[in-house]
């Protein structure tokens, strides 16, 4: 039963999992992040791949998976008051190919006020580190990121990563993507982003990312009668 009209979820979480123990996290977002969303994550032919739990502060929850059977199917559940549940899969792949795909990034927004927080209105540099999760290198890595939202225009999408070993990562440097934030774009406001990788032999590989916006929350702190 809902007690409020229900949120439609963002969720991330990799599209591939590789043989082999890896790591394996879930974002949830909606308007902002979701915590305490309940998470299972499971396989549809290995029972020994099944976890369950409650994703943090940031929405965010992980996992190590221990996959063993190439070409499984992994499904990733996510529940939670007032939500709409989600429902996706990933696939594992044998670890004799390259698999490059988002790690994490940066917040640099000294272009604006220099919190630290992804503000509206401002210029966002964002450094990210990419990972190739697979038992192969990838040659001439070339990432551009893409967005739909409509509250975010990307001023610089290209970035070169070169050669990455296999299980190794690769970074921008401090010169990342960058991106403008509307005015419009209110507290908590969850910004989705995709990385599209490719290599020298034109390998594609994609995955997505999220940031939230912040702004300043007016609370009540105390009154003072004259």
């Amino acid at each position: 039963i809902w007690s409020a009209p229900p949120q439609e979820l963002t969720v991330n979480h990799p599209a591939v999992v590789m043989i082999g123990s890896f790591p394996f996290s879930v974002q949830v977002a909606a308007s902002g992040p979701v915590a305490n969303a309940l998470v299972c994550v499971m396989s549809k032919t290995d029972t020994s791949i099944y976890f369950v739990g409650r994703t943090n502060s940031a929405g965010q929850i992980d996992f190590v998976i221990n996959a063993t059977i190439p070409a499984d199917s992994i499904f990733v559940t996510v529940t939670g008051r007032n939500l709409y549940p989600y429902r996706g899969v990933a696939l594992t792949t044998a670890p004799n190919t390259p698999y490059v795909t988002f790690l994490r990034y940066l917040i640099d927004d000294s272009m604006g006020n220099n919190d630290g927080i992804i503000n509206p209105g401002e210029e966002i540099n964002l450094p990210l580190l990419v990972k190739n999760w697979g038992g192969l290198g990838a040659n001439s890595v070339i990432g551009k990121v893409t967005s739909s939202d409509s509250l975010v225009v990307i001023t610089d999408s290209v970035k070169d990563f070169g050669n990455i070993g296999a299980n190794d990562s690769a970074y921008t440097g401090q010169d990342g993507y960058k991106f403008l934030v509307s005015e419009r774009a209110t507290n908590r406001y969850t910004i989705r982003f995709n990385l599209e990788c490719r290599d020298a032999l034109d390998s594609v590989w994609n995955s997505s990312f999220c940031v939230v916006v912040g702004t300043p929350v007016i609370v009540y702190a105390d009154k003072t009668i004259y």
